[in-house]
């Protein structure tokens, strides 16, 4: 079997109740360490063998610093 090539695109939207988006995610190539940021054209990767990680971390719905809870979640990761 041939190498598997991976395209993603990824994008969040504040919704129709909050003013601030919560919401927080990454795509991170665990090889080669290239992410991508929200906005960007859809982006292609190489499967390789640590693979690739893709995360999504929701907002806690307006909890005071929900959008510090999903980012500091996905920074961990």
């Amino acid at each position: 079997m041939g190498p598997v090539r991976l395209t993603v695109a990824a994008r969040s939207d504040v919704g129709r109740v909050r003013t601030n988006n919560e919401d927080a995610f990454t795509v991170a190539d665990l090889d080669t360490g290239a992410r991508i940021a929200e906005g960007e054209a859809p982006s292609a990767f190489d499967v390789l063998q640590r693979g690739i990680l893709l995360v999504v971390s929701d907002g806690m719905g307006g909890h005071a610093a929900g959008e510090v809870a999903s980012a500091l979640v996905v920074d961990s990761l």
